[in-house]
């Protein structure tokens, strides 16, 4: 997956190997230079990194691009917290947009990458660049512990979901094609065995435009060509419950997910006078 910040001055390539176990530092010297400008602050590459991580997350972010992420890579922009001076320059336009209120001088919200130059020779900022940057490093603090959520999640621990065993059918851990009931708080996992409990916040955290758990459900299944064939087989002859922890840990990570991004800084989504 590729993340851009700005076409032309900040990349952010492939995050993580094809293996998901080494990350890959891509951002540009420029990148690192405008966000240490901007913040004022001897931010790092893995700063930045686990930054905008935790800014895809956002759920401000995720409505104010929302348009832009359904056709392009993602904007990334500042998050700041902005000044006196600068609230009240906000246009009429800006106003009307937001519903006739303005935000407060310390509201946390989106800034371009342009806001760099209001801060060369005399100019005054359109942010405060010492609050700004503790924003940014809450950011940052929380992206290290979602990638560390992300990229470990086989050693989390497993939730405890109930089970209810068919004891009519002989014990079994192997997978077809699993399913969620309607309310999607029981999973029928095979004809041996269904699990219960599932909390309905697991379905909060999405990949695109389903959850993790539903998103490991329709991928963990044998699939078949048109001559009856397997093609796909999930199932681990060396792990037979291999599934069966995963869909444990799966929630657990979601769960775990959604606490760190219920726990962010609230940001402003409306935009602001200038076009990020």
């Amino acid at each position: 997956m590729g993340y851009s910040i700005n076409p032309d001055c900040c990349f952010l390539g492939q995050p993580y190997s094809e293996n998901g176990k080494e990350r890959r530092d891509n951002i540009t010297p420029k990148a690192l230079t405008l966000f240490q400008i901007f913040y004022d602050d001897g931010i790092t590459r893995a700063d930045i990194f686990h930054y905008v991580y935790a800014l895809l997350h956002h759920p401000a972010y995720r409505t104010r691009y929302a348009e832009n992420l359904k056709r392009e890579l993602p904007r990334i922009p500042f998050v700041g917290r902005s000044g006196g001076l600068a609230t009240a320059a906000i246009s009429a336009t800006t106003k009307k947009s937001v519903g006739g209120a303005l935000p407060s001088a310390a509201t946390a919200e989106f800034f371009p990458l342009s806001a760099v130059e209001k801060m060369q020779g005399d100019a005054t900022p359109d942010h405060n660049p010492k609050a700004s940057a503790k924003l940014f490093h809450a950011f940052a603090a929380a992206g290290k512990k979602l990638a560390d959520l992300h990229v470990n999640y086989e050693s989390a621990k497993e939730f405890p979901l109930k089970r209810q065993e068919n004891k009519a059918v002989k014990l079994d851990w192997r997978v077809e094609a699993m399913k969620l009931s309607k309310d999607k708080a029981s999973l029928f996992y095979n004809d041996f065995l269904t699990f219960s409990g599932i909390p309905a916040e697991v379905y909060d955290y999405r990949l695109g435009n389903r959850s993790a758990l539903e998103w490991v459900i329709d991928q963990y299944r044998v699939t078949k060509d048109d001559n009856g064939h397997i093609t796909s087989d999930p199932n681990r002859l060396d792990d037979e419950q291999y599934i069966v922890r995963l869909l444990g840990q799966v929630i657990t990570v979601s769960l775990d997910t959604m606490r760190v991004v219920k726990g962010l800084p609230q940001l402003n989504s409306a935009p602001r006078m200038t076009n990020i």
